[in-house]
């Protein structure tokens, strides 16, 4: 699909990408604050989930807002990044991206996050927000209702189980949805983490603790490891620094044998005495 004519203030670059947000007809077509605070959220979280995890901090990308219009809301990004023809790429990607997962077509590119993030993006359209368009400079893409159904669609290919998962807890947002992830140090690279209000104190005082929480796991059908869990409960686990080396547990207990010698100490915890 061909972008609509506009005038040069709206003539996107390669590396730009703008987002069209339409009100209610009982609202003259203007955007509550509140609504456009809400799906600028979920925008940015899908621009984040389509990048993915860069190589190195220095690899992100950066969303700067060029252009703003009132009303029915309008505004332009320019994608920035060390590397210009990524940038450009990206700009090009996302729109591809949100008519992908619009249409239900799988893309390995597009990992079970990023599903998840365009269908709370999709539930955003209704009475209240009947539009939501997704501009490049080649193309308009638009988001409807029907991208929940699609998204909800490929989702159910997925797995769920209950289970646990431990690693580093970083990363806290309690925008819209409050999440955080967990970096495990073995298996998946990151999990993503939603969990109730009442755990919100809890969470915050474990920014950067090793950690194990239960719930609810989802994983894609063809990997070993969860990419999400919906968190029940939630283990801090204590700082390595905290605990007992081997050296102070010499003479911790030394009548632990009650007056036996070792081997048949031994020999009795074994049941072979």
């Amino acid at each position: 699909m061909q972008a609509e004519p506009e005038g040069d203030a709206w003539a996107l670059g390669a590396d730009e990408l703008a987002f069209e947000i339409e009100g209610s007809e009982e609202e003259s077509g203007e955007v509550r604050m509140q609504t456009f605070r809400d799906i600028l959220g979920d925008l940015y979280d899908c621009l984040r989930a389509v990048e993915g995890e860069p190589d190195g901090a220095d690899d992100r990308l950066e969303f700067r807002i060029v252009r703003l219009e009132a009303g029915s809301a309008r505004f332009a990004i320019r994608v920035v990044g060390r590397n210009p023809s990524r940038a450009r790429d990206f700009a090009r990607r996302f729109p591809r991206k949100v008519r992908q997962v619009e249409a239900g077509q799988k893309d390995p590119d597009v990992d079970w996050e990023a599903i998840e993030r365009f269908k709370k993006l999709g539930r955003r359209v209704g009475r209240r927000t009947p539009a939501i368009r997704v501009r490049s400079a080649e193309e308009v893409v638009p988001v409807t209702a029907a991208m929940v159904v699609a998204a909800d669609q490929m989702l159910a290919t997925g797995i769920v189980a209950t289970g646990s998962v431990s690693g580093r807890l970083q990363r806290i947002n309690t925008h819209n949805q409050a999440e955080f992830y967990i970096y495990p140090l073995v298996g998946p690279r990151k999990v993503r983490c939603t969990f109730p209000p009442k755990m919100t104190s809890e969470v915050g005082g474990a920014i950067d603790a090793y950690v194990t929480v239960n719930g609810l796991l989802r994983y894609r059908p063809d990997a070993p490891f969860p990419y999400m869990v919906r968190v029940d409960a939630m283990e801090v686990h204590p700082p390595s620094e905290s605990l007992p080396t081997l050296g102070m547990l010499i003479g911790a207990a030394p009548d632990i044998t009650r007056g036996q010698d070792e081997i048949t100490f031994l020999h009795e915890l074994r049941g072979t005495a």
